[in-house]
């Protein structure tokens, strides 16, 4: 079965069609609409859950799942293991989203599992072939199962207050992810796309970056609110801005699959920026900077990539049609307007259009990507060690 042939394929497809229904489910919610969400549940703490665990963690899986195999030349999952994770993660968005269908402790249980399950899988493959550049990724994925847990006893009330801090620290831990995949992507796409163009990407820079994303998340989690924890992401921020600086953003300007990403980091860098602003008491809620890493980064780090991957592994030129063009344009739309709502422009509406450009982003995806991710690889090409990308 040509969905189950490879990672990337069920989960970007998931990824991209939750993308666009929960958002939409959870504008439902705010309406009062009594059959949009889990009863007895804090909506806000719900509807984080759900992007970073639900939406996010599609991506996340996909994604590395489908890497380890070019890092490593091994099949990272056959399709009875893929066909079990997606289960695993599909059960509980289908429970959460239809109240009473299943009980809570039974689809919290199988939502903990996903993570912890793709760090073996992933381990396995990279210890087995001595890669241990990448096993930096098993304990970021373990540690965003430990918070993923937390969340969890709260919304069970079994640890009332765990949700909130938990949740804001996997946020900042899928920042991190992104701070680290897109600072090896973006100047390599780039590099392949622009070859013309010269790009500076220092190795002590990235790992610098990487190092203060990680202090920042430490210092969230213990010192929430102090300046050392403000300090700290503000130096990321910079780090970040630096870092792009070199990679030539305006250079990308013609071309959708690179601009899209630069846009995605520069996210980065403003979400991290009004976190410090947060943490300095500077009259700006950290939710405006929650907005900014989930909305914007999240958003188009994510639509980029998993258009970009689909191309590239299923044997596609890289290009994009209008359409996709139009759901990158939407996408950092839909973050704009998110972040001038959380700074509290409240002009009627704003909150609804935010996430219905987000929706409509996503439903392009899925037009113009679902026949891709359905279909076998156009090339048909196999990969080192009997493997072949499908």
């Amino acid at each position: 079965m040509t969905l189950l042939s490879q990672p990337y394929r069920p989960f970007f497809l998931l990824a991209a069609l939750f993308g666009a229904l929960s958002v939409l489910q959870w504008l439902l919610w705010l309406e009062g609409s009594p059959v949009a969400g889990p009863v007895g549940v804090n909506p806000l703490l719900w509807h984080g859950h759900e992007m970073v665990f639900g939406f996010a963690g599609a991506i996340i899986t996909g994604f590395l799942l489908t890497a380890a195999q070019n890092w490593t030349g091994m099949r990272t999952v056959g399709p009875g293991l893929l066909a079990a994770f997606v289960a695993l993660w599909l059960i509980p968005r289908v429970g959460f989203a239809l109240p009473q269908m299943l009980p809570m402790g039974l689809l919290a249980a199988l939502d903990f599992a996903l993570l912890p399950l793709v760090a073996i899988a992933l381990g396995r493959v990279l210890i087995l072939t001595g890669n241990r550049r990448n096993l930096l990724f098993l304990p970021i994925l373990l540690a965003l199962a430990g918070f993923n847990g937390a969340v969890h006893l709260d919304m069970l009330g079994i640890a009332p207050g765990w949700g909130r801090p938990a949740l804001l620290a996997a946020m900042l831990m899928v920042a991190l992810l992104m701070v680290v995949m897109g600072g090896r992507v973006i100047p390599f796409f780039t590099g392949r796309r622009l070859p013309h163009v010269p790009l500076r990407n220092p190795t002590p820079l990235h790992w610098a970056s990487a190092a203060l994303a990680l202090a920042a998340t430490v210092a969230w989690l213990l010192l929430p609110g102090s300046p050392v924890t403000g300090l700290l992401l503000g130096l990321t921020s910079m780090a970040l801005l630096l870092r792009l600086a070199g990679w030539r953003p305006w250079a990308t300007r013609g071309e959708p699959l690179l601009w899209v990403l630069h846009l995605g980091y520069l996210w980065l860098a403003v979400g991290y920026a009004l976190l410090a602003a947060s943490s300095f008491d500077w009259g700006v809620a950290a939710t405006v900077g929650v907005h900014a890493l989930m909305t914007g980064a999240l958003g188009a780090l994510g639509l980029g990539m998993i258009a970009r991957v689909a191309l590239g592994h299923s044997g596609r030129p890289l290009v994009v049609s209008g359409g996709m063009v139009a759901a990158f344009a939407l996408v950092n739309l839909a973050a704009l307007v998110r972040v001038a709502t959380a700074l509290g422009l409240d002009w009627p509406g704003l909150l609804h259009l935010s996430g219905t450009l987000w929706a409509l982003a996503f439903a392009l995806y899925l037009f113009h990507f679902a026949p891709i991710l359905l279909r076998p690889r156009a090339d048909a090409q196999p990969m080192p060690g009997h493997l072949r990308r499908g």
